[in-house]
């Protein structure tokens, strides 16, 4: 079976790796794009100012396109090359809550607290590199994360809900996870 493997432009690295195939390319930008459009579909008008407006656009495609990108086997590989890498990547993902705490200062708690849990979490998976628990592991603190996003912590607008579960998959399970690794002790 063809696999459309393509060299990835060296300023895409952090984003896809060195290589990625073509489906898994359009299939990230799909979804991202899809969930942006809704996204859009569903601010209430007046909402925002243009440059508020265009930085949700921006965080939704990042966040959304993100959850599927890190799945995949070029972005996987490129992590697992350099765990110091890795980490960089969790703390430079605190910028993504801060920056809507000041779209929805409405739900800055409840944004801070699903941060919290997630970039802590995300850093309890990554930790378990090459452990076979790692996958059962993370799925479950994700599942923490839904419950207490879904029953405890409340949110008031949909759209900080909607970014806050995709940001926590993206980091917790998406990134978190080495998908690359064959042989778990």
């Amino acid at each position: 079976m063809k696999t459309d493997l393509i060299n990835v432009p060296t300023f895409l690295h952090e984003i896809h790796g060195r290589t990625q195939t073509k489906s898994e390319l359009l299939i990230t930008y799909s979804v991202g794009v899809f969930t942006t459009i809704l996204v859009i579909v569903f601010l209430e008008q007046g909402q925002f100012s243009l440059g508020k407006q265009i930085l949700l656009i921006a965080l939704t495609l990042d966040i959304a396109s993100g959850v599927v990108a890190n799945c995949t086997q070029g972005t996987s590989d490129y992590y697992a090359e350099n765990s110091t890498r890795r980490w960089i990547f969790l703390a430079l993902h605190i910028t993504q809550p801060l920056l809507l705490t000041w779209l929805f200062p409405e739900d800055i708690r409840s944004i801070a607290l699903i941060a919290a849990f997630t970039l802590i979490f995300g850093s309890i998976v990554n930790i378990l590199k090459g452990n076979r628990q790692q996958r059962g592991t993370a799925v479950s603190l994700l599942m923490v994360v839904f419950v207490c996003m879904t029953l405890v912590i409340t949110f008031t607008n949909k759209i900080a809900f909607l970014l806050m579960l995709l940001y926590s998959t993206k980091i917790i399970l998406a990134f978190a996870v080495r998908w690359n690794e064959r042989n778990l002790i």
